[in-house]
């Protein structure tokens, strides 16, 4: 699966309560945080700076991004972490 860089058949599912997004936007770091991907921001910072992060395959370098979170989005960080958003 790694090797073809397909997704994993099952991704965890995490939910994201609307209070968290402020017009409809989220910055990505806090969104790393949030998952649990990163401690902290700094940490997020550093994953995104390095290129470690993509949003639906599509990979994210700026680190002041906002993104709009839309149900079923899945987020990954690095080779083998998934995750696939749940709008509340």
């Amino acid at each position: 699966m790694f090797q073809q860089r397909a997704l994993p058949e099952e991704i965890e599912s995490y939910s994201l309560a609307a209070a968290e997004l402020e017009n409809g936007t989220l910055k990505l770091v806090r969104l790393l945080t949030l998952l649990g991907f990163a401690e902290t921001n700094s940490e997020a910072r550093r994953s995104i700076r390095q290129g470690a992060v993509k949003l639906n395959g599509m990979k994210l370098e700026e680190q002041a991004v906002e993104v709009t979170p839309q149900d079923g989005d899945i987020i990954q960080l690095g080779k083998r972490r998934f995750a696939r958003l749940n709008l509340m």
